[in-house]
């Protein structure tokens, strides 16, 4: 498993030297339990954006439309744990495997 978590931010260093360093260490300790990867990418916004800023990773999504296959997004207010994750991809392998799974899409 593949993960890149996108951080849009209009802070151009949202870290302390600490956290960036704890973030590391959650990053590769979670490549080593599941011999994926897991990476973390900052990328700065004009802060004068507002809430046209929510909208910003339509853009790096399209851009890396053939690197991955499941794109989430989520805001500051929601909460996305990988079990959730995992329950999407397993529906999503169900449907495949469905006479009718055409009929219908998750989301």
């Amino acid at each position: 498993l593949r993960v890149t978590i996108l951080l849009y931010t209009a802070d151009s260093n949202p870290y302390t030297p600490k956290e960036r360093e704890e973030l590391q260490a959650l990053c590769d300790s979670c490549t080593g339990r599941t011999g994926g990867t897991l990476a973390l990418e900052n990328i700065a916004v004009d802060a004068q954006l507002k809430f046209d800023a929510t909208m910003q990773h339509r853009k790096e999504f399209l851009r890396r439309i053939d690197e991955y296959d499941l794109f989430v997004y989520s805001e500051d207010d929601v909460h996305i744990e990988l079990r959730h994750i995992a329950a999407y991809v397993e529906a999503s392998s169900h449907l495949a495997r469905s006479e009718d799974g055409h009929k219908y899409v998750l989301g």
